[in-house]
């Protein structure tokens, strides 16, 4: 095992739990804890804070080491929903309602039908912060509760079955683990840009005394400044920035659109909103016309930033997009008073507000305001709830157990009371097992072709082992080679008793006593063929039956006889 997939597992057992090694089941609703008013200190989301049972967040006593925390990277506040959208996805960090102290990640697309909500991923601590774009999303977690550790990269890029429409994840059930985060620096922000993820590390904060955190290393002239870091082929390589974004402490890094490269948002020197793009490695800035403080979460749309920023009244938030160089104002709604977020899809505005935890009825994952970008329209809140049927949480691995079980079950129940050389002691010659596996190869190519061609699958994925996955929109390939491979199979052995490849490589199916199979004992044989294709391991009794009876032959009775072999009997 090479370090760095060493690396992918220790991590992921970490972060996750047993957990991570396979499909998470979901509970009936997801919901966030109610906010709270006072904000957690920078690197205690995974330290000391409790919850009751209520699921509200209980601070620790303050710690004295403040200045050392202040290196590391802040813990989200508490009334903050992490959203993060693109390409026609919204990603939201939502608490689970089920296990204390656990987070999960859920997926919303445009493409689904109705307004639901996917469990993507289970995590074991809260992130500091996601980021998207197009199919892709990026997570930072603390990798240790210990202050000044890196942060763990994690990614996963969503895929969608275009015949059956599921939704999944790559990597599946596990995560795509990046470089680590560097945190001497204050943390302020993650983004995905168009060359790979983006972090942007403030200049070190000052303590109470005026004295920096962070004091400059022998040979340097000055205190470090801030840093913008691209990664590129598992290496972080620092972008240059203007001087004037150096030393600047109110910084935060936003989701880039279009052509632009880096986005990062800065106070000016009056306090007001200064956005500085980067476009061919060329900056340029302008004022928002609002205060630097005012401004509480920014999304991107297909082509545009979105701003929610504090309204003239403190229940109100104004809701505004980037065109040009001119903030536009959209709409003005109500400031919800749960933890909220916001997020896109395609031009729209959306407000995401963690589900009412009083509201015991009507659970659902998020509710979500949708706003209109063109005419400044609020639709009224839905509920992005669960999707009403997973087939991924019972069909796949369960199913192939359950199937692996009843075959050995019918092994035990309905072995015949003959011989198992009885074949032999007929005159029944075998069919060698390699001229057998050749027509087993030449018997699945047709469902091979036809998967390769609907599913625009490669060979691996039309490998009915592939059927081995919790996700149904992988499996869909192999299942439909193992289908009209006995679909084929079974027409040709009840007209003419053997399958084409049977026919090619000298093989044809006889009962234990030579003559010719009954129907039904060949559709017997088909049945628990398919068994044995969904669970090839259980191939392995044909190896050990002195006649090459595996668990399809042994139950019908059957046998496969080499037609090439003049001792055989003939046939009627």
């Amino acid at each position: 095992m090479t370090p760095r997939s060493a690396k992918t597992w220790m991590l992921a057992f970490a972060l996750f739990g047993p957990s991570s090694l396979g499909p998470v089941r979901a509970g009936p609703a997801f919901q966030e804890a109610p906010p709270s008013t006072a904000k957690e200190s920078p690197g205690e989301a995974s330290k000391g804070a409790t919850e009751d049972p209520a699921g509200s967040r209980k601070e620790p006593p303050a710690s004295p080491d403040a200045a050392t925390r202040a290196t590391t990277a802040p813990a989200p506040n508490s009334d903050v929903l992490e959203v993060a959208s693109g390409g026609g996805n919204v990603w939201v960090v939502t608490r689970d309602p089920i296990v204390v102290g656990r987070w999960r990640l859920l997926h919303h697309h445009t493409g689904m039908e109705g307004q639901h909500a996917r469990i993507s991923r289970a995590l074991q601590s809260r992130p500091i912060a996601i980021a998207a774009r197009d199919d892709e999303v990026l997570v930072a977690m603390p990798s240790s509760p210990v202050p000044g550790k890196e942060i763990d990269l994690l990614s996963l890029t969503v895929q969608q079955d275009p015949t059956m429409g599921n939704f999944y994840e790559l990597p599946l059930d596990s995560w795509k683990v990046l470089a680590n985060i560097p945190s001497d620096r204050p943390f302020k922000g993650l983004a995905l840009g168009p060359a790979g993820p983006q972090v942007l590390l403030g200049p070190p904060e000052t303590d109470s005394g005026g004295k920096r955190t962070v004091e400059a290393t022998e040979g340097e002239s000055a205190p470090p400044t801030a840093r913008l870091l691209e990664q590129r082929a598992f290496t972080w390589h620092e972008r240059p920035l203007p001087e004037v974004l150096l030393r600047a402490s109110d910084l935060r890094l936003l989701p880039s659109v279009g052509t632009t490269e880096v986005t990062i948002l800065a106070r000016g020197d009056s306090g007001t909103a200064r956005l500085h793009q980067c476009s061919e490695d060329v900056w340029s800035t302008f004022d928002l016309g609002i205060d630097f403080a005012d401004v509480d979460r920014v999304c991107q749309t297909a082509t545009r930033l979105g701003f929610a920023a504090r309204g003239s009244k403190a229940s109100r938030l104004e809701l505004g997009v980037l065109r040009g160089e001119d903030l536009l104002d959209v709409a003005s709604v109500d400031r919800p008073a749960r933890a909220w977020g916001l997020g896109a899809v395609e031009e729209d505005l959306l407000v995401i507000v963690t589900w009412d935890p009083q509201d015991e009825a009507g659970r659902g994952a998020v509710l979500v305001s949708r706003v209109d970008a063109v005419n400044g329209t609020v639709e009224s809140p839905v509920a992005w709830t669960r999707l009403p049927l997973d087939v991924s949480d019972w069909l796949q691995l369960p199913l192939i157990g359950m199937l692996m079980v009843v075959a050995l079950l019918a092994i035990v129940l309905f072995r015949p009371t003959e011989d198992p050389r009885l074949p032999l002691q007929n005159g029944v010659v075998p069919m060698p097992m390699g001229r057998r596996l050749l027509a087993l190869l030449l018997d699945l190519s047709p469902g091979f072709v036809l998967a390769v061609l609907l599913f625009k699958a490669p060979f691996s994925g039309a490998s009915p082992l592939s059927i081995w996955t919790s996700e149904v929109a992988l499996s869909a390939p192999g299942s439909l080679v193992i289908g009209v491979t006995l679909l084929h199979e079974a027409v040709s052995e009840l007209i003419w008793g053997r399958s084409f490849g049977k026919l090619v490589f000298g093989g044809v199916v006889r009962s234990s006593t030579g003559a010719r199979p009954t129907s039904g004992a060949i559709l017997l044989r088909a049945l628990f063929k398919g068994v044995v294709l969904y669970a090839p391991v259980l191939g392995v009794f044909a190896f050990i039956s002195p006649a090459r009876q595996g668990i399809p032959e042994t139950v019908s009775r059957t046998v496969v006889a080499d037609r090439l072999a003049r001792s055989n009997p003939p046939e009627a």
